[in-house]
């Protein structure tokens, strides 16, 4: 594939999987304050989100009790956390690590905890970067898939690896980030995720 299709078809992906970005941003919103380290958006080629996977093993234990005492004092969002964390365990066949959260989950199911009021929309600042940097990784993914190089080594050219096309198609949109040292590195810190 030239350089030339490679962009415009890299621009429609991110057009499309950006407005699909805001459609999805509640829920990504609320599972990644909930587990910040275990909330991956899948995209599909055309740009939609197709799926919001949580993995709560992602969590430490100072994590979940902080979650407990937040769901304890009226927290809707940190109680559904609680729950699907102690469903994880349960769903794989392991007990609940953790004795108070137990309790928690005993007194749900016997209806003595309830859930409380939702949340008002209360986020995190670094939920819009959660999906950002997930649609850019997979922007880059998909360049790479079409033979060229992630990034730019002694040999290359500019202009020539899938972070400078990504990059630039941010420029043309005028979305940020839109510098090819930025989409290296959100590439790069994907990898360490994997």
């Amino acid at each position: 594939m030239e350089r030339k299709e490679a962009l415009d078809e890299i621009e429609e992906f991110l057009k499309k999987a950006f407005e699909s970005a805001k459609k999805a941003d509640r829920d990504l919103a609320k599972w990644t304050r909930a587990f910040p380290d275990g909330v991956i958006p899948e995209l599909s080629d055309n740009g939609e989100i197709a799926n919001i996977s949580v993995y709560p093993n992602h969590v430490d234990h100072s994590h979940i009790d902080e979650l407990l005492k937040q769901a304890l004092n009226g927290d809707a969002l940190a109680f559904d956390a609680v729950i699907v964390w102690a469903g994880w365990h349960l769903q794989g066949y392991r007990s609940i690590p953790h004795e108070e959260i137990t309790t928690f989950v005993g007194r749900y199911l016997s209806g003595f905890n309830t859930r409380p009021a939702g949340n008002r929309g209360r986020t995190e600042n670094s939920v819009g970067n959660t999906l950002q940097h997930a649609i850019i990784r997979h922007a880059v993914w998909m360049v790479k898939g079409w033979g060229f190089i992630v990034a730019r080594d002694n040999k290359t050219e500019h202009a020539d690896t899938a972070c400078d096309i990504v990059a630039d198609a941010m420029v043309s949109l005028k979305l940020r980030p839109a510098s090819y040292d930025h989409i290296r590195r959100i590439w790069h810190s994907g990898l360490k995720l994997g």
